[in-house]
């Protein structure tokens, strides 16, 4: 691990909380782009954060743009709640900007690492 690239430990990190395995496995941080999968982390390392976020809970019942625009919301409430410094942005999320996402999970990954000892 001390001769992988920051980024690589992220995206192996990312795959294993997600529980994603072979051709599902996210190879690159613009793959992130919408936001879905970030939803699904949070659910994993932060639920108790999403708990707390009133449009979390109502977010399932919108769709369309009402919902992306939700999720968007959601997710830069969450971020800016798990992570030492505020650094996901709306834009990061829609153009997949992945410097930006990798900032933010590697310090949401100091943050809330959620591994368990073997």
């Amino acid at each position: 691990l001390l001769r992988l690239p920051g980024s690589e430990v992220i995206l192996r990190w990312l795959n294993v909380k997600l529980e994603l395995t072979g051709a599902d496995n996210i190879t690159n941080l613009s793959d992130l782009k919408g936001g879905e999968v970030l939803m699904e982390l949070f659910l994993k390392v932060a639920p108790d954060v999403l708990s707390v976020i009133p449009e979390a809970k109502v977010m399932n019942d919108l769709t369309g743009s009402a919902r992306v625009n939700m999720l968007y919301d959601v997710l830069i409430q969450c971020a800016s709640r798990c992570a030492a410094f505020d650094v996901l942005t709306r834009e990061a999320l829609i153009e997949g900007q992945g410097d930006v996402i990798a900032t933010f999970l590697a310090g949401l990954f100091l943050c809330r690492p959620s591994l368990l000892a073997r």
